[in-house]
């Protein structure tokens, strides 16, 4: 069975009036006794150093049962980053933000003067590309040496985002462009407005709709 160990300040002792030589008492349910052990001690052993005996004491005043037996020396021996966490100063630097100064993961907050960087992606050309709608903002596609088709994009996506790629034409031009069935087309964008020109270069925009589960074409944009 595990032994019980309680760490406790000396009555009528807070931290803020410690003195140099002022005691922590630990009570060891081994020996049913209270050791005691110096605020110097305890520091040095918390910067690297090694508790030992010398910093324990037997003393009446802290044995609940009045014996009299001398307390058996020990060992802390704590080390900082194993046993301790280190001080850091940005532990004081957090301590004066006000909780509404920062954001949380889970919380409803809005964000001033922020720029969000969009994953940018580059793929070689080859027949197939698929995009991966997890880690894909922009979809930046090499010229075109043949015909493409762009897969349904992987990943979970939800409702509202938006994936833009980016193509063009190799010198020959007039290579052709095909899309998965996860996309959707409408009247206003077309694949139709697709140039194919000898070096056009155009960028699509698909926004996903959950309802219909499909990437629907926002926008196009040709002619730089």
């Amino acid at each position: 069975m595990a032994l019980e160990k309680r760490i406790v300040l000396l009555p009528e002792q807070t931290p803020e009036t410690l003195a140099a030589n002022d005691l922590f008492a630990v009570y060891d349910a081994g020996t049913g006794r209270w050791n005691k052990i110096t605020k110097d001690n305890l520091s040095a052993a918390l910067l690297g150093g090694t508790l030992g005996s010398a910093a324990y004491a037997d003393t009446g005043d802290f044995d609940p049962a009045g014996a009299a037996a001398a307390v058996t020396a020990g060992t802390l021996g704590l080390v900082i980053g194993t046993n301790v966490q280190a001080h850091s100063a940005n532990l004081t630097l957090w301590a004066a933000v006000a909780p509404t100064s920062y954001s949380t993961l889970t919380g409803a907050e809005t964000l001033t003067n922020k720029r969000l960087t969009r994953r940018t992606v580059t793929a070689a050309y080859s027949a197939t590309i698929t995009p991966n709608g997890d880690t894909t903002d922009i979809l930046n596609i090499g010229a075109l040496t043949g015909n493409l088709t762009i897969a349904n994009p992987t990943g979970t996506p939800i409702d509202g985002d938006r994936l833009a790629i980016r193509l063009l034409q190799d010198g020959t031009g007039s290579r052709t462009v095909s899309f998965g069935t996860a996309y959707a087309f409408g009247t206003d964008v077309t694949a139709a407005l697709i140039p194919s020109t000898a070096s056009a270069k155009w960028e699509m925009v698909f926004q996903y709709h959950a309802t219909d589960a499909k990437w629907r074409a926002v926008g196009i944009a040709r002619g730089f």
